[in-house]
């Protein structure tokens, strides 16, 4: 799997769970919101032991929601930051770093052996002779 398609899938991952986070955001505040409005439209005979029963179930499902929505943070936090973790991903997708390494030290070593062949051409005694012969007959033609 190459370093492009894991960023894509991460991101695509980290959109869901901002997706879910926004979601759960919004159910805890609708509940927060039934709560409040519940506890404040009860009229004053209401019974107090039915009233704090539904308010304890209120509190419990918006504890839920809260702590749903912590724990896809923290994913969603874990999974941005492994993104950006160079060793990580390396550890997790070697054959993308091996190939960039690979193909960087080839190049290299192309390079250097162009340069060796250029020097050898420079100084073969064909190339010699003909700079010379060359000279000579700069020489001669200035006579």
């Amino acid at each position: 799997m190459s370093t492009e398609a894991s960023i894509s899938e991460l991101a695509t991952d980290n959109e869901q769970l901002e997706r879910t986070a926004a979601m759960l955001r919004e159910r805890l505040n609708r509940t927060l919101e039934r709560l409040d409005h519940k506890w404040s439209a009860r009229p004053p005979e209401a019974s107090i032991p039915s009233l704090e029963a539904e308010h304890e179930e209120l509190e419990r499902t918006a504890s839920i929601l809260r702590d749903t929505l912590t724990s896809t943070l923290q994913q969603l936090e874990r999974r941005w930051k492994n993104m950006f973790n160079v060793e990580q991903q390396i550890r997790n997708h070697p054959l993308p770093f091996i190939l960039a390494g690979s193909a960087t030290l080839l190049t290299f070593a192309g390079c250097v052996r162009l340069a060796v062949a250029a020097a050898h051409r420079r100084n073969s005694l064909s190339s010699r002779l003909r700079k010379n012969f060359d000279r000579l007959q700069h020489r001669l033609a200035s006579i």
